[in-house]
């Protein structure tokens, strides 16, 4: 049975369709899919957060299920600047598993714009820094290592203390 992708405040996390056709099982928005790679890491598997994210959204499958089919349905594409290496292939708007294990996915009609980044609150970004032993043994090229990632982390400038 659907989950209803519901978050702790009772609204719909975005995760879930609204309404699927009878012959699908569990469904993924564009979102959702957003969301499950979010999980995609070490940290909350081994923390098992990634179980209640599953039961709350898709209860009655299981993480490894849900890999296995998402991966052989070619949702994702390599993507070097998010920690999970994974991104939603574009033209993908939501994804279904059928009740007899069959997957689908649905595409964005020709008159519907294509997104053209993550519009997920989960996107968690990305980026290269090459660091070298050498970057780490003097206090002057520590603090240029530390300007690197203030500049990738913060590309318009650091934030005041005003701003949110």
């Amino acid at each position: 049975m659907q989950g209803t992708g519901n978050t702790t405040d009772g609204t719909n996390s975005g995760n879930v369709p609204l309404e699927l056709p009878t012959n699908v099982r569990w469904g993924f928005t564009r979102e959702g899919l957003y969301a499950y790679r979010h999980y995609q890491h070490w940290i909350p598997i081994t923390k098992q957060l990634h179980v209640p994210f599953m039961n709350d959204n898709w209860p009655g499958l299981s993480w490894n299920e849900a890999a296995a089919l998402l991966n052989g349905a070619g949702v994702w594409i390599k993507d070097s600047t998010h920690f999970s290496g994974n991104d939603v292939r574009a033209d993908i708007k939501e994804f279904h598993i059928l009740h007899d294990g069959t997957t689908r996915i649905v595409s964005f009609a020709e008159n519907e714009t294509l997104p053209t980044a993550t519009p997920s609150r989960w996107q968690g970004g990305g980026f290269n820094v090459k660091v070298t032993a050498e970057m780490l043994e003097t206090p002057k090229s520590i603090r240029t290592l530390s300007e690197q990632l203030v500049a990738k982390l913060f590309p318009n400038g650091l934030p005041h203390k005003d701003q949110k």
